[in-house]
């Protein structure tokens, strides 16, 4: 036992010692002394957040091998019930969503992080955000915004208040309304595109976001793209996954799977076409295929026409709340190009390409002169399709285009690009920031005057 004793304290002392000579991991030697910056960036125990991410990861999932791969559903677990333990031992120092709102006025301020230095999409970012919007749901003047990597946000009174800070991630997938009791919202966690973020599963709310129920796990799914709540059964809740489709029938307690064509595919967009009738878009093996159902989501049967001679992979689509029979979809290539767009005038059962990839826009620009391009090689990842709530044969679609032009008439028909573009040029306006930005494509079906902007009461729609 004494030689035991002995050889421990020889290590203790001879580590000390090389603690001592080398530095210690707080930038300093053993004497107090800081280490200089060359010594600093020699020192192998100097910080170096990347390598402590990789270990700490490593050190609770031992699954988890590498940054570019996504934590095990294990792991994901076990921080969501770690995050609520966390909640009920220190609820009293956890932020107050009633508390006054944070931001106040019409325009937007950046709460921070302010610094991340990450390369995203070719360039280096000093400035991080809650990242992409993935939906926006728009109740009278309380307006809830869900975000891939910044939790949801509620803005009322004219304010905007972080209302998830305290769930144990801010990976959020996809946020519903309950259309009968709008208290009721539905938080389905998981980032489509960023899935090395810790979410996992479904959240609750029955008071606005004030408070949250622990996670109900969807399957083995862990990304959750889509959560629809049945406008006419509150109790029907189905949830477009990375696994496939599940469906609850006890408003969320449990959720069940349900057979949406022959295997397991990524839904990636459902919208409700009428009483108990639904349609989605389901994507496996690289193929996107539409289906639709009669019986609340119970069974599915595949829909005829949406098909494109250069193939079909990802499919995002919207139906008319003024006429839900009338639905609109946006298809990309394999190639993540514009395969076509689409409408339905049966609630989704049929389709019609509308043969659109070689139509001109009234006003084109340097980079983009065809509705063809709306894309811009993005179909994988930017994607929208939104119709006017009050006028069906309205649609708005987006993508991504290094510089799209607004109108500059207040008329427009048939096809025109609006909505905001890159850095300043002379035949581009207005001016806004220089970023890879959205491209909206507005189109009228029929020859008449179309609005300047979106429809500011525009229905909850995912935001891709």
């Amino acid at each position: 036992m004494g030689g035991v004793l002995l050889r421990v304290s020889r290590c203790w002392v001879i580590g000390m010692l090389v603690l001592a000579a080398c530095g210690r991991p707080d930038g300093t030697r053993g004497d107090g002394s800081e280490l200089s910056e060359d010594e600093t960036a020699r020192d192998p125990d100097s910080d170096n957040p990347t390598l402590r991410r990789q270990a700490m990861a490593e050190w609770f999932d031992d699954r988890h091998t590498g940054l570019d791969q996504s934590f095990s559903i294990e792991f994901r677990k076990r921080m969501l019930r770690t995050a609520e333990q966390e909640r009920q031992r220190w609820s009293t120092l956890l932020p107050d969503p009633n508390r006054a709102g944070l931001i106040t006025g019409t325009s937007w301020s950046n709460l921070g992080p302010t610094k991340a230095s990450k390369l995203v999409n070719g360039v280096t970012l000093h400035v991080t955000d809650s990242g992409r919007v993935r939906t926006i749901i728009v109740d009278g003047s309380t307006i809830y915004l869900a975000t891939a990597g910044g939790g949801v946000w509620k803005r009322t009174d004219g304010m905007w208040t972080p209302i998830t800070e305290t769930i144990g991630t801010l990976s959020c997938g996809s946020l519903a309304m309950d259309p009968a009791n709008h208290d009721v919202l539905y938080l389905g966690l998981g980032d489509p595109l960023d899935q090395t973020s810790t979410g996992l599963g479904m959240l609750k709310s029955v008071d606005g976001g004030a408070t949250w129920s622990s996670p109900v796990f969807v399957g083995f799914s862990s990304v959750i793209t889509q959560v629809m709540v049945d406008p006419n059964d509150s109790t029907i809740v189905l949830a477009g996954t990375d696994l496939g489709l599940y469906r609850s029938t006890d408003a969320g307690a449990t959720f069940h799977a349900v057979p949406v064509g022959v295997g397991l595919g990524q839904v990636w967009s459902i919208a409700s076409t009428g009483a108990g009738s639904f349609v989605l878009s389901i994507q496996g093996n690289g193929a996107g295929q539409v289906f639709t159902s009669a019986d609340h989501g119970a069974t599915w049967t595949i829909s005829a026409g949406f098909t494109s001679s250069s193939g079909v992979a990802r499919i995002t689509i919207a139906s008319a709340p003024s006429n839900p029979s009338v639905v609109y979809g946006i298809a990309a290539t394999p190639f993540f190009t514009l395969a076509d767009f689409f409408k339905s005038v049966d609630g989704g059962r049929t389709w019609t390409a509308l043969g659109v990839t070689n139509t001109s826009y009234l006003n084109p620009n340097g980079d983009s002169s065809k509705v063809g391009t709306i894309l811009g090689g993005q179909g994988w990842y930017s994607q929208l399709v939104i119709v006017s709530p009050t006028a069906p044969d309205t649609v708005y679609w987006g993508g991504s285009s290094p510089s799209p032009r607004p109108p500059t008439a207040a008329r427009r028909s048939v096809w025109s690009p609006t909505g905001w573009r890159s850095s300043p040029c002379p035949t581009c306006t207005p001016t806004t920031t220089r970023r890879r930005s959205t491209r909206l494509a507005t189109c009228s079906l029929e020859p008449t005057v179309a609005s300047s902007s979106p429809p500011t009461a525009a229905p909850p729609s995912p935001m891709r």
